[in-house]
């Protein structure tokens, strides 16, 4: 269970300028929570937000598949031939119809089929067949010499397909070899050599394509440089290194470098003075970012009272946390349970906590299970 606001309410609060209400209202357009699904209102929601600077409705447009301009007016030119491709390609060949020629015209361009196979792998604009992404992508390594970064991450991590480490760490090798600016290559390179996926671990080689990586514009390379150095992978730990790229990737847009941030100072990691002030600053830096983490955890300060000279606030953590559910994160449905439960900074409702503690307990949050079992209720079940 997401929860669902009510739409009037929202509406007024978003036209009245409250932009957390803006970005409530523009996922439930996005989405069709509680009103007619409305990709354009949606789009226009958060392109208004990112022209007054906040780079997390810059994200978000990305999510907006159908409305103008987001992936581009030559995409939109090519996606009436695609759907079109989509009716006659088939797992092992394509069939013969009226379209034969032209399908097989646009599965000889490689930008057309990555562009169709990413539609498949990501459920843009038609069902989700990550089978069928993966087929392209192979058809494009087979048939036309082409190889993508995505294809080696497919055999990673089995999807689409079987998963086969030592082949996706050859073609991502093989693509780094050939173009050393190749950021996106240079990552996911750094990480079979963390994870041992068709070569040897060597802590230190990954840390210099991380660096690599960053250097070429892959930001989010500069969270896991800031990860090496926090935990000392393949190196001593150095929080003021840490800090340094977290910083760097968090003004890149990396919103995980904003919750780490946070973390550290709300936790004092490894000799770093506790900073309740600096830790709110940067959860609410990756609120802005859109991250469901930061969220839950500038809630949880709230309710513990490590805001306000020691005060719970449960108002302001109700807020975040309610946030943070709505993007399906399970802590924050919890402690949403505990309010109502106890009628903290709400009305109790002991209905609405468990149908939370059911909705946490769903996504596998073991604090909701402990509840609802020791209250014998029954959460397995759909509705």
């Amino acid at each position: 269970m997401l929860i669902r606001k009510d739409i009037n309410n929202l509406i007024h609060e978003a036209e009245s300028g409250d932009v957390a209400s803006q970005i409530y209202l523009g996922y439930h357009y996005l989405y069709g929570f509680n009103v007619q699904r409305n990709l354009d209102k949606s789009y226009e929601i958060f392109r208004n937000l990112a022209e007054q600077g906040y780079t997390y409705a810059q994200d978000a447009l990305d999510n907006c598949f159908s409305a103008p301009g987001v992936l581009g007016e030559e995409f939109k030119g090519i996606y009436s031939d695609l759907r079109e491709i989509i009716a006659v390609w088939d797992q092992d060949e394509i069939h013969e119809s009226k379209h034969a020629v032209q399908t097989l015209r646009l599965l000889n361009h490689p930008r057309y089929n990555r562009l169709l196979a990413d539609c498949f792998l990501d459920g843009y604009g038609l069902p989700k067949n990550e089978r069928q992404g993966f087929a392209l992508y192979e058809f494009m390594q087979e048939k036309l010499d082409w190889v993508e970064v995505r294809y080696a991450c497919c055999l990673l991590y089995g999807i689409g397909t079987e998963q086969d480490p030592n082949k996706g760490y050859y073609w991502l090798n093989k693509i780094h070899e050939d173009d050393y600016s190749n950021g996106e290559a240079s990552y996911y390179l750094a990480l079979c050599y963390i994870n041992e996926w068709g070569c040897e671990v060597d802590l230190a080689k990954a840390l210099s394509l991380f660096k690599q990586s960053a250097n070429h514009g892959f930001k989010k390379a500069y969270y896991d440089i800031g990860v090496m150095y926090r935990f000392g992978e393949g190196v001593e730990i150095d929080m003021e290194k840490a800090i340094f790229y977290y910083q760097k990737g968090l003004n890149a847009g990396v919103s995980l470098c904003a919750v780490n941030l946070g973390v550290v100072y709300e936790k004092g990691i490894n000799g770093v003075p506790v900073d309740m002030k600096k830790a709110q600053k940067y959860y609410l830096a990756g609120i802005e970012l859109g991250n469901p983490d930061c969220m839950f955890n500038l809630g949880g300060l709230y309710y513990n009272g490590f805001l306000d000279n020691g005060k719970r606030d449960f108002k302001n953590a109700i807020r975040y946390f309610e946030m943070a559910a709505e993007l399906g994160e399970p802590d924050s449905m919890y402690h949403l349970g505990l309010c109502y439960l106890e009628g903290n900074g709400v009305e109790e409702n002991q209905q609405e906590a468990v149908n939370l503690f059911i909705a946490a307990a769903r996504k596998g949050l073991d604090a909701a299970i402990k509840i609802l079992e020791e209250n014998n209720i029954n959460w397995n079940e759909e509705d």
